[in-house]
């Protein structure tokens, strides 16, 4: 019995030791997409706001939400640098903030009285991105000295509230 604990911890540890490294993907996500959720600590899938955040957050929120139109944005200011090994050069990203909007409307068409059953949503957003901009005499200038990426979406979002759940 014991031997086969030892041999349950040693396997157990070794395979621990020998897993790769944990990815750090999605690191151009822009989670950005709304004050309130910002405020809530990004959980608008949990705890969904009544801005039109919840089209990017819990599109089925939109049946729940109030007429509205939301507006705004982030600016991201990438910071970084590189160093060459063999020689000890650095050089650093150039410092600048780039804005990410944000737009969402919500229509909601009330049946059966005041509670919204059917609700319409427009959601116009940059859920990915990134800017690195390097100055004109970096080490790497002939690799690059601006790359973009961005992605900017139009989503429309139709729910439909089957139930009342104690919501006003």
């Amino acid at each position: 019995m014991r031997t086969a604990f030892v041999r349950l911890a040693v396997g157990l540890s070794a395979a621990a030791l020998l897993l790769p490294a944990r990815a750090h993907a999605q690191g151009f996500g822009v989670y950005e997409q709304g004050a309130c959720v910002m405020g809530r600590a990004g959980t608008g899938v949990a705890s969904p706001c009544d801005d039109g955040s919840s089209i990017f957050f819990n599109p089925a929120n939109v049946a729940a939400t109030h007429d509205v139109v939301s507006v705004g944005g982030t600016l991201i200011g990438p910071s970084g640098g590189f160093t060459n090994d063999v020689t000890g050069i650095r050089g650093d990203l150039t410092e600048k903030n780039y804005p990410v909007p944000n737009l969402y409307l919500v229509k909601g068409v009330p049946l059966n009285g005041t509670i919204n059953r059917v609700a319409f949503g427009l959601g116009l957003f940059a859920p990915f991105g990134l800017t690195t901009e390097w100055p004109l005499d970096f080490e790497g200038r002939f690799l690059g000295y601006k790359t973009k990426v961005q992605a900017v979406y139009v989503q429309p979002t139709v729910a439909i509230r089957i139930a009342n759940m104690g919501w006003t």
